[in-house]
């Protein structure tokens, strides 16, 4: 339920982000980022199980494999793993964040708030839950590094929303069926997989224009083989996505963008840090 990969793809993420302006040797003097990185990961690991706890029914069409609840994990099992997971994750959270501005405490219980709304309805709406998501992992470098920002970070920034985008929407494509059979709003129920696979197209399309932009702005080797690298990745993922007719062939893309995802978030210090 807690999707222990996706959690470590946080860990790395504000791992990532903090070593971009830190260097390596005083990560073992910063208690407070290491209290950050254990909030964004109960929180996320919350959001997790309570969103398999509101989508039992659909998960059950779409992937009876891995469906825990009222299966192998009990309603009430589930409810209070949410709750102490959130808990953990706010007080970790306000300690990790309280020698920045203050603005950084809100960020564990928006986080927290979104990710309940997105379970309880945002999911089912068009766009509405994508973006939310999109925006909850678009904080995880913010969160990272709290009120150190530059450019590099904004990169991240636009790094995490762009491809968590993307994969949301594919596995909504991935999931059209069992959407379908529920009433959800999604982006692949209302305009079938076919115009979803083009909307993904042109998304990709616009995301490596600003990797060809970012190209003639940065002038440094190891930069400019970042973002080559990103934009071969991409291209892959089109020759996936150019395959994928059917609801279940959605499954390639969405692998093929958390092997992009995974590389930009173990490159990103090496090449702006």
């Amino acid at each position: 339920m807690t999707r222990p990969v996706n959690l470590a793809i946080i860990g790395l993420t504000m791992l990532s982000a903090w070593l971009i302006i830190h260097p390596v040797e005083s990560l073992l003097a910063d208690f407070s980022f290491a209290l950050r990185v254990m909030s964004a990961i109960c929180i996320a690991a919350a959001g997790n199980v309570i969103n398999d706890y509101f989508d039992r029914k659909v998960d059950l069409i779409n992937k009876p494999e891995r469906t825990y609840i009222d299966i192998s994990v009990k309603r009430r099992v589930a409810i209070a793993s949410h709750v102490l997971l959130n808990f953990v994750g706010i007080i970790a959270g306000w300690m990790g964040c309280r020698n920045g501005h203050g603005l950084w405490l809100i960020c564990p219980c928006l986080t927290l708030a979104i990710l309940w709304w997105y379970s309880a309805v945002l999911k089912r709406k068009f766009l509405s839950g994508n973006i939310s998501v999109a925006l909850c992992t678009a904080m995880v470098p913010l969160w990272a590094v709290c009120d150190i920002l530059n450019k590099s970070i904004l990169i991240a920034v636009l790094f995490a929303f762009a491809t968590t985008l993307l994969r949301e929407i594919v596995k909504d494509a991935e999931d059209e069926i069992g959407d379908k059979t529920l009433g959800y709003d999604t982006l692949a129920v209302r305009l079938g997989s076919e115009k979803t696979r083009v909307m993904l197209q042109r998304m990709t399309l616009i995301i490596m224009g600003l990797c060809l932009i970012l190209l003639a702005i940065y002038g440094e080797t190891m930069q400019r083989i970042f973002f080559g690298l990103i934009m071969a990745e991409l291209i892959v993922f089109l020759i996936h996505l150019k395959q994928s007719m059917h609801p279940q062939d959605f499954s390639k893309p969405s692998r093929t963008l958390k092997i992009i995802m995974l590389s930009g978030v173990l490159l990103l210090p090496w090449v702006f840090g």
